[in-house]
């Protein structure tokens, strides 16, 4: 074993810092002005995440609001008036660029600014000192209203062609009437797209826009105040006069969400109207029209106890007594991807006031989803009896789509609302198959399958909500429905199941499913698993008998999957098999994962062991049905106590299965990085089908006591392929090129920034989010004109085996003015090989067509066939002129090669039913390397022009033959150390032995002084960094240990005295760095030594 030791004295140990990720909604900027009457501006509480303070005082809060001049309360100036400008500003210590969504939000609650002046008011200053926007609240050109103004629209960086825009609001006033007026700032950073609104509350109320061109907005690091006071008043003197003030009720900055498309949870304030409700979503689109009001966190329709939304008129009646449609349109038409559209009904009475217990068939409400060329409807509305509530799908054949109607009875819960209801509809935008449910909104309620045959729903670019009152007399008095939310959220295509368990006390079979497959567990009344608030699902009891006998919870797949390589997960956080502490268990207590096709079960246990004292990780089931294998077991290196407490780790388990081949095989380790995972099976064969998955608890060997339990953090099935490197760039928005993950085997991360994701995609060229335009500065172009590389090298070169590189291009323009014409040669192309050589698939504009004499279409052209030792026949093909310049189908192109043989081959589809290859190179020979990837954007033969752009949506390299091992053996075989070749050996005399060498992936043959680094400490916690290996042979670990005297080392987590030393190692694949994190709890030692072992296994 190889020992690096670190040895510092604990003043100056370690620092490090944490920093919390935004989840959706977030404010990183939070002022509500609840603060003690009297709090000066500076010190007044910002609940932000990032939550930077005011820099000088001034200003106090009183009253939940923040005073400027001569309030009721708590003035300012103190004993004069504002004449003059003064500023505060909050400016974080960090820039953020380049990526994100941001809203600035303020409101002013109350004011007068009579005889004040034109132009002196408040200002809120929003951006960076690269470009400082502002909207001024003040007194307007004629001195007799207010007007908002967003100002310095053209200040640096930032632009407008407009300019400065402004609005009166109406008939405000220069007293404020009990109305306040809310003001917005929307930037998207990447794009640097912004705008500007204001809106009065109130009756009728609209926004008003302002600043609708905004560009330049990509930094963002501080929020300001302008008070402004030094222009003439309305008696002839400087500044404001008596009685002048304004009022703040809070300042906001909300990073908004970019995992939903849209996003409405209708908790604006009592009485919001429909148009101006909040959309949190990524496209925020605006309903058309007003109608329904919000109040307590819903969207009352019809009858309500308070706002009350009725629209008579068609027949003469005092309620709804027609179809009444709001129209939601995207900014973005969806044609690619995974969607979920999902509301809930939070409460409805369709009896009203004169109880007869008659509802009127088909009054209700339907929130319609799709496009013009197809939408569905789920109507939630009295039953055809009108005794009772339905969920209905309905629509289901109109247009492109097709799909069988379906209904559910809701459980019946009768025309007056008791439990909530969940309506969801998902859509694959690639094949068109889609599917509805609804279920009750109670921890013991499943979901009920309606449409489950849907075809045909290919995009999503509106969404409406239709009161339906047509029927008979229309509603009646008393009538209403209360919509919680309407929300559409884009899925991972390559995650099929999903349960994360983060539904709070929910039971098993209503456990949302984040995959896209979407399958939900059976239900058991009489023993119901329930989420835990950590986020965990929880198995048996701490304060009451568990299981007695064997209690199987099933979740069948709405799509069997017989084709693919799939990966089931489970990690369990806790569990206790020893509630007595007398230090046994009983044998086959505990539970099982199962995955399969029934009887062909894999079944993988997590129980107590034969003698008692251990849990253990049993694979067993190994030859149930049409499987073959080894059953086995592992008390993981007799690290698996009977309780979590003990163990000190989580546990992973792992079945991982290729349907095509029908190998499958099942590990398991504890989850801390410094620990291996232990094989269990590993010679499985016949598993080709999975279409189910089983939770089993097993107290069949004896019940489970008070206290004994196991809780469960997750249980996925994801598709993983044999992949090197696998790009889904499923990434949250905005994420940046060299920071897409990569979940291949090799890890290979892009050289640089250029391209970002977007809803699934990566976003080339002139994209309407995310733009990636690579331009040399020529006069009057701005869009890409020359060629642009983006390297991906490997981590470790290939040089045996068979692989196969794909990408799929989702959609493209280029024919970005509509002439019909493009620019050959103009697109993308991926360069794969190594320095020996490197192939070209190109998609890009076709040359001049014969019989249009136009450049009207796209081909995919497989080139660089004769680069260096390569050797075959260039080849194009133009797609059998079924695709234009503008994209319809997806397009796939591959590329084969056999590094033993040197072989190699390309072809092209495109992705529709028929499945027809198109071959391009069918007698490449030299592919005997394999070490890079280029992703490569031209523009060499003219400018792209305006709105040009192209859409990957993922690039693989997948191996296609079997698993070579990677041993410490063939690292070292890549350098030249004469005989010095084993694991202790030290050939360049830098004083890291070879083994050393490799964990830090440095250069056994070059002497140099890398190693542990960045050393420091704050508190209880620091820091240090070593190199990384992002491709550590399978015969080599690493691990990391303490201690306080040199002479005793202690694992990670261990407790010696009172002190305990957790060592967390975390990866930097961008700049191939480890960071290994201390937190010290109880006593801080004064020395600690840390060790960080380099191992060979035998």
């Amino acid at each position: 074993m190889i020992r690096f030791i670190l040895s510092v004295a604990s003043a100056v140990m370690f620092t490090f810092s944490i920093v919390n990720s935004l989840a959706a909604q977030t404010y990183i900027h939070n002022w509500q002005f609840s603060d003690s009457g009297g709090t000066l501006i500076n010190a007044a509480s910002n609940t932000g995440s990032i939550g930077t303070l005011f820099n000088n005082g001034g200003p106090k809060v009183g009253g939940g609001y923040l005073n400027f001049g001569q309030t009721p309360s708590y003035k300012y100036p103190f004993n004069s008036f504002i004449s003059s400008s003064i500023f505060r500003k909050a400016q974080a210590t960090s820039v953020i660029a380049d990526s994100g969504i941001y809203r600035l939000s303020f409101r002013v609650a109350d004011w007068n600014l009579v005889g004040a002046g034109t132009n002196n008011g408040v200002g809120v200053q929003f951006g960076s000192d690269e470009g400082l926007m502002r909207m001024d609240f003040e007194v307007s050109n004629n001195g007799t209203d207010i007007r908002v103004q967003s100002a310095a629209s053209n200040d640096e960086d930032l632009y407008s062609a407009d300019g400065d825009k402004q609005t009166t609001l109406g008939t405000t006033g220069l007293v404020s009437n009990g109305a306040g007026v809310i003001i917005e700032v929307t930037t998207d950073l990447y794009t640097g797209i912004w705008s500007s609104r204001a809106k009065v509350e109130g009756e009728g109320e609209n926004w008003y826009p302002l600043v609708t061109d905004g560009l330049g907005f990509t930094k963002l690091d501080q929020v300001g105040l302008l008070i402004e006071g030094k222009n003439t008043n309305a008696a002839g003197g400087t500044g404001w006069t008596t009685g002048n003030y304004v009022r703040f009720d809070y300042i906001t900055v909300e990073k908004l969400s970019s995992n939903y498309i849209q996003n409405w949870d209708f908790e604006d304030d009592n009485g919001s109207s429909l148009t101006t409700t909040t959309n949190s979503g990524f496209d925020g689109a605006l309903w058309d029209s007003d109608g329904p009001r919000l109040q307590g966190g819903n969207l009352n329709i019809g009858d309500t106890p308070g706002y009350k939304w009725q629209t008579p008129g068609v027949d003469g009646g005092n309620y709804i007594d027609s179809t009444i449609t709001k129209t939601a349109a995207f900014g973005d038409a969806l044609e690619r991807g995974i969607y979920r559209m999902e509301f809930r009904v939070a409460d409805w009475d369709f009896d009203g006031t004169n109880a007869d217990g008659e509802g009127t068939t088909n009054n209700g409400i339907k929130i319609q989803v799709g496009s013009s060329g197809g939408l569905a409807s789920l109507e939630f509305e009295p039953n055809a009896s009108g005794t009772d509530v339905r969920v209905r799908s309905a629509n289901s054949n109109n247009g492109s789509l097709s799909g069988t109607d379906k209904e559910y009875g809701v459980g019946s819960q009768g025309l007056v609302g008791t439990q909530g209801v969940i309506v969801q509809l998902t859509a694959n935008l690639y094949s068109g198959e889609w599917s509805t449910r609804a279920k009750i909104d109670t921890s013991s309620s499943a979901w009920t399958d309606l449409v489950t045959d849907g075809t045909g729903f290919y995009s999503i670019d509106h969404v409406k909500l239709i009161a339906e009152g047509a029927n008979d007399t229309g509603w009646e008095a008393g009538h209403f429905v209360k919509l919680d939310y309407v929300q559409l959220k884009l899925l991972e295509a390559n995650v099929v199941q999903s349960w994360e368990f983060d539904n709070e006390i929910a039971e098993l079979s209503a456990v949302e499913n984040g995959g896209s497959d979407d399958a939900s567990f059976s239900t058991n009344g009489s023993n119901p698993y329930n989420t835990r608030s950590d986020g965990t699902l929880l198995i048996g009891s701490l304060d009451s008998l568990g299981p007695d006998s064997s209690v199987t919870r099933t979740a069948d797949f709405n799509q069997a999957r017989d084709s693919g390589t799939y990966l089931v997960e489970f990690r369990v956080n806790e569990w206790d098999f020893d509630a007595d502490d007398d230090g046994t268990g009983v044998t086959g207590n505990g539970f099982k994962v199962q995955a399969g096709d029934a009887p062909s079960l894999v079944t993988i246990e997590f129980e107590v062991s034969n003698n008692n004292d251990y849990v253990r990780v049993r694979s067993q089931g190994s030859n149930s049905g049409n499987l073959s294998g080894t059953d086995t077991q592992s008390q993981l290196s007799e690290l698996l106590f009977l309780d979590s407490v003990a163990t000190g780790s989580p546990v992973i388990v792992q079945l991982l299965a290729n349907l095509d081949t029908g190998v499958w095989s099942t590990r398991a380790k504890l989850d801390i990085d410094t620990a291996n995972w232990i094989d269990l099976v590993q010679d499985g064969t016949g598993f080709t089908s999975l279409d189910t998955l089983r939770i089993v608890a097993d107290g069949s060997a004896g019940q489970w006591q008070a206290g004994e339990f196991v809780a469960i953090d997750y249980v996925t099935v994801r598709n993983v392929g044999n992949f090197i490197q696998n790009w889904q760039f499923d990434d949250a928005n905005g994420t940046t090129f060299p920071n897409v993950v990569n979940a291949g085997d090799d890890r290979a991360v892009w050289s640089q920034n250029g391209p970002r994701t977007f809803n699934g995609v990566l976003n080339i060229g002139d994209t309407p989010f995310y733009k990636w335009n690579e331009n040399d500065g020529a006069e009057g172009t701005s869009l890409t004109n020359k060629t642009a590389y983006r390297t991906a090298d490997f981590n470790r070169p290939l040089t045996s085996g068979t692989y196969r590189l794909e990408f799929r291009v989702a959609d493209w323009d280029m024919d970005g003015n509509n002439d019909g014409e493009g620019t050959t040669g103009n697109g993308i192309f991926i360069q794969f090989g190594s320095s020996d050589g490197l192939a070209n698939l190109n998609f890009e504009t076709a040359q001049l067509n014969g019989t249009t004499g136009l450049y009207d279409d796209i081909r995919v052209r497989s080139d660089g066939s004769t680069s260096g030792t390569l050797d075959g026949s260039n080849k194009q093909n133009q797609l059998g002129d079924q695709e234009d310049l503008d994209g319809d189908n997806a397009v796939i192109v591959q590329l084969t090669a056999n590094l033993d043989t040197g072989v190699w081959s390309s072809r092209t589809k495109i992705d529709d039913a028929n499945n027809t290859w198109r071959d391009l190179v069918t007698d490449g020979t030299g592919f005997n390397k394999l070490d890079t990837v280029k992703l490569v954007l031209d523009g060499s033969a003219a400018e792209w022009e305006a709105g040009e752009f192209i859409l990957l949506d993922y690039i693989t390299v997948e191996r296609l033959s079997a698993a070579v091992p990677y041993l410490f053996t063939d690292w070292m075989s890549d350098y030249t150390v004469n005989s010095n070749v084993n694991f202790y050996d030290d050939p360049d005399g830098d004083g890291k032995e070879n083994g050393l060498e490799h964990a830090f992936s440095t250069d056994p043959s070059v002497s140099d002084t890398s190693g542990i680094s960045q050393l420091a400490m704050v508190g209880n916690s620091g820091s240090f960094t070593h190199p990384l290996n992002p491709v550590l042979s399978e015969d080599v670990s690493i691990t990391y240990e303490w201690s306080t005297d040199l002479q005793s080392f202690h694992a990670s987590g261990a407790t010696v005295g009172d002190t305990t030393v957790v060592l967390t190692p975390s990866e930097n694949l961008q700049v191939l760095l480890t960071t290994v994190t201390a937190n010290i709890t109880g006593t801080v030692p004064a020395n600690l030594f840390v060790r960080v072992s380099v191992s060979q296994s035998e």
